[in-house]
């Protein structure tokens, strides 16, 4: 019916054909094998409700939105349709009946094909009286005991939505189910015999206990037959075990774990027995130990799936090539060394083609030899024989540089070459030759690769990326030899234009692109080389005369007759505007042939601002002048009239200088000079007047506060055009705090020799002192070696002092531990005290030397020595601000766990130790001291104030 309530013909609502034309997806057959399943279960448990569980697995395979079977029944004059199953939105209709005519299910079974209609209302208004409408139908009709007498239908209510040709297939797949099951055992038998999924029925075999070792075929089906490709009859009756004697096992676990659970389960599993791979739909039957399984040869799709991965696998391996070529792409854009190149392209060519060795030559077209630029993996003497190679040789190289054309040569083949001769007592048997040709056909080289393996043959893959490998390198070598001979040129020129540096000199192609880029036109309009080659000269010019062209009328009037004026503004880089005076001439080769186009210009922007520029020049000097702190001044030459002063002037003499009074300002200034320094001040400057540069510093009382002031002043000449000497001119600063500095030096420089030479007199003290306690010239060595390093590292630590960073007592002390390497002896040192407790650089190394002592006779004897593997060493130290003149610190040395001499033996060490602690300390440092040799260790005690004077004598031991 259409919009006018006329009904319409029947072909005007069928779009069968319309189901080519979709997007469809793909087949889910995972899904499709389980609806199949639970159809078979179904016809074993509840045969009745068959009809019902298909359309609903219909419904849920389609994705529609309502899905049902109508069944044919005599009545009326051609028979009436009964929906006998209904789901979806249709579910209320259920047992409703519809006459045939009135019925597009009457048209798929009078056509006997599966038809899509689109608002079958409007041929069927019957129709209409079912809610809701009907977007779309899929029909496709069933036979009952072999005469076509039913429709399964799948409807979409949706204006929008769609079937397509997967919802088509799916609906016939399931057809045979809806044609062989109607109501009794018979259907049964229809749906068994007609299906196309293998169907067994099977029966546990259980022994005397109980147990299950088998299973017993009980029913098969033709399909089963079709599937596993066993004979059917042979089947029925035998025990799984017998037929699948590899593989019945794990089948049989899974049947009797469904008998027992009763729930279905799925297997997909390589049988060896058929050497296919098969979907096991495994499912309880009616009855007790009895199962179906539903059988489907997935075979192919499997094949599919592994030709798929080895699809992937390949494509995998051309996108790792693909990635490695970019890759060396970019090596060799950016790579300058020849060499490198060969090298990287040997590299990629081996790993694509699996090669053991290969070679890179290059072809000297005068001799026609190839000559060897790189190798890999080859013995010195294959390297030897084949630094040049020439078209004689049967070599894959010199086959190709023969024939130009890529080959294969197996080495055995040819016994009468020397060359393949070598090569095979080398281990090598094949090879393949690559050209390196341009794209003119000019060959430049050659690439080859050597395999141990007899009769290797890359695939075709391999070779196609080789060439693209070969293509790659000979574009690149032909373009780094045509940039070499490029460079060659553009050096030549750069010769000449470079001494031309206010001048845009650069050459463009006939098109107008730059090709060179001198350092003046760098220079003139901002471009850099790189930005600026290959790109169009238009580039300089301002927007407007882009837009009327005249960049190539300039090129077509210079074409004409060699040369065209340019004279107009152009644009820089930054975008600034410049007016540029040159013009344009054509190039034109040996042969007559126009090749491009020479530009020369010069920027003349500041010829028409010099005015402006000198007035800003002004300006900046005088900000300069105004922000220094230094005097800038100038006098007339002749007159020696101030004509200009810097602010700092009157800072630094106490006085502005027009104060000074006019001509009688050099008297005024003079006077401020200190007398025995004013004669030295005049006669320099009448050496300035005379031509010379002066540097010079005298002494001034400053006007304000009557302070003397050191002054250093610089004074020159100005020139005039015609280099006479208009003025004089100098800086002046205040160097008064710098004279200051450099007298303090002084002082620190004699403290430095005071400190020397109370240093040599302690290393005397301490060559005397150690003399007279060594027992032997060696033993002197050993002694005064180490108390000369003690020495140093105190003279390390103290040349970091500063005025306000001091030695510290800690530092001290960890560094003569350090020494012994006793700082990481751990539980065996303890080290109990503050930080930072500031020692005077008087007394430093005296104190070093007795903790030196201290440590040493420890590390020998005492609790570090590994004789006294018990031994401990505890140091303490605090600070008695409480002191009678001034702090004091107090060390306290013990050491524990240490085997003492007997009483009366000989003591070890020679007592200088002792005596330093006991006798220098107290007479240089006013210390406080005690040393004693406990039972188990020595015990040293040292209170020494910390700042304030020190003793009478310094480092006199």
């Amino acid at each position: 019916m259409n919009d006018k309530g006329e009904i319409c013909a029947v072909e005007s609502v069928i779009i069968t054909s319309k189901l080519d034309c979709r997007p469809s997806r793909g087949p889910d057959f995972e899904a499709e094998n389980r609806a199949l399943a639970v159809l078979a279960q179904t016809v074993g448990t509840n045969p009745g409700g068959l009809l019902q569980q298909l359309v609903e697995e219909v419904m849920a395979l389609t994705r529609c939105d309502s899905a049902g079977i109508s069944i044919l029944e005599p009545g009326s004059e051609h028979g009436v349709f009964r929906w006998v199953a209904t789901t979806g939105a249709w579910s209320p209709y259920r047992n409703g009946t519809m006459l045939r005519e009135e019925s597009p299910c009457g048209e798929a079974i009078a056509r006997e094909t599966i038809l899509l209609m689109k608002h079958p209302e409007r041929v069927f208004p019957a129709l209409l009286q079912a809610e809701p409408g009907i977007g779309e139908v899929l029909l496709a009709p069933f036979q009952i005991d072999g005469v076509a007498g039913g429709t399964v239908w799948a409807i979409k209510h949706g204006p929008d939505d769609q079937f397509d040709r997967e919802d088509a297939r799916v609906l016939q797949s399931l057809i045979h189910f809806a044609s062989a099951a109607h109501k009794s055992e018979g259907r049964y038998r229809a749906l068994f015999e007609a299906v196309s999924h293998g169907i067994a029925i099977n029966r546990l075999v259980r022994d005397k206990q109980g147990s299950v070792v088998d299973a017993q075929y009980l029913e098969l089906n033709p399909a089963y037959e079709e599937q596993t490709g066993l004979n059917r009859a042979a089947a029925t009756g035998r025990l799984a075990s017998e037929i699948f004697p590899l593989f019945y096992r794990l089948w049989l676990e899974t049947a009797e774990r469904v008998v027992a659970t009763g729930q279905s389960e799925r297997l997909e599993e390589f049988v060896a027995d058929t050497g296919r791979w098969f979907t096991f739909n495994i499912a309880p039957f009616n009855g007790r130990d009895l199962f179906a399984v539903l059988y489907e040869d997935i075979t192919d799709r499997k094949r599919a799936e592994v030709a798929l991965q080895e699809s992937e696998e390949t494509l995998a391996a051309d996108l790792a090539n693909t990635e490695l070529l970019r890759e060396l792409a970019e090596r060799l854009v950016t790579e300058e060394n020849i060499g490198a190149i060969y090298n990287e392209i040997l590299s990629a060519a081996m790993i694509i083609a699996q090669g053991d060795a290969g070679t890179v030559q290059t072809l000297d077209p005068e001799a026609k030899s190839l000559t060897l630029l790189t190798t890999r993996n080859f013995p010195r003497t294959i390297n030897d024989r084949f630094t040049a190679v020439d078209a004689s040789s049967r070599t894959a190289c010199g086959i190709v540089l023969k024939t130009g054309q890529r080959a294969f040569v197996d080495f055995a083949d040819e016994p009468d070459d020397t060359g393949c001769a070598l090569l095979v007592d080398a281990g090598f048997q094949t090879a393949l030759a690559v050209p390196l040709t341009s794209r003119s056909g000019k060959q430049l080289g050659m690439l080859n690769i050597h395999w141990h393996t007899a009769g290797h043959r890359s695939t075709e893959r391999e070779l196609r990326f080789l060439d693209l490998i070969a293509r790659q390198a000979a574009d690149l070598i032909e373009q780094r030899q045509a940039q070499s001979v490029l460079r060659e040129s553009e050096e030549r020129f750069r010769l000449i234009v470079d001494t031309a540096r206010d001048y845009a000199i650069f050459a463009t192609d006939r098109e107008g692109r730059i090709i060179t880029w001198p350092t003046g036109a760098q220079t003139v309009f901002g471009w850099t080389e790189a930005e600026a080659l290959g790109q169009p000269s238009a580039m300089a010019f301002t927007p407007e005369d882009r837009a009327n062209r005249v960049p190539e009328e300039e090129r077509t009037k210079a074409a004409a007759s060699g040369f065209a004026p340019d004279v107009r503004w152009h644009q820089r880089k930054d975008g600034r505007r410049i007016l540029i005076e040159g013009s344009m001439r054509s190039l034109i080769n040996e042969r007559g042939v126009m090749t491009g186009f020479l530009k020369i210009g010069q920027d003349v922007t500041e010829r028409h601002a010099t005015e402006r520029a000198l007035a800003e020049s002004e300006s900046r000097f005088r900000q300069f002048a105004n922000g220094t702190a230094n005097v800038l001044w100038i006098r007339d030459a002749a007159t020696l009239r101030m004509e200009f002063a810097s602010p700092a002037f009157e800072t630094t003499y106490g006085r502005a200088c027009h104060d000074m009074g006019g001509t009688s300002s050099l008297r005024c200034w003079g006077r401020m000079i200190v007398r025995e320094d004013r004669k030295g001040v005049f006669q320099n400057i009448r050496r300035v007047r005379a031509g010379e540069r002066v540097d010079q510093e005298f002494r001034i009382r400053r006007a304000t506060d009557g302070a003397l002031r050191w002054i250093h002043d610089t004074g020159f000449p100005l020139l005039d055009g015609d280099g006479g000497i208009r003025a004089v001119a100098g800086v002046a600063a205040d160097v008064t705090e710098t004279r200051e500095l450099a007298d303090r030096q002084d002082v620190l420089v004699a403290e430095l020799q005071h400190r020397t030479r109370n240093l040599i007199a302690v290393v005397r003290s301490i060559s005397d002192k150690t003399l007279r306690g060594a027992a032997s010239l060696d033993d002197f060595k050993v002694r005064f070696r180490c108390r000369l390093e003690a020495l140093a590292r105190v003279q390390g630590l103290l040349s970091r002092t500063t005025s306000v960073e001091k030695v510290s007592f800690d530092d001290l002390l960890r560094s003569e531990l350090a020494a012994l390497g006793a700082d990481g002896q751990g539980a065996k040192v303890t080290l109990d005290g503050p930080d930072g407790v500031p020692l005077r650089s008087s007394m430093v190394q005296t104190l070093a030397l007795a903790l030196h002592e201290l440590a040493t006779n420890a590390d020998k004897y005492g609790a570090l020595s590994t004789a006294n593997p018990d031994g401990r060493l505890a140091v303490r130290w605090h600070v008695d601000p409480a002191g009678d003149d001034s702090p004091r610190l107090h060390v306290e040395w013990q050491e524990n766990g240490v085997k003492m001499l007997q009483a009366g033996a000989l003591p070890r060490g020679g007592g200088y130790g002792r005596e330093l602690i006991e006798r220098a300390l107290p007479y240089q440092l006013h210390a406080q001291t005690t040393y004693e040799l406990c039972d188990d260790g020595v015990r040293c005690t040292i209170a020494l104030p910390i700042s304030g004077q020190g003793g009478a004598v310094e480092y006199d031991l």
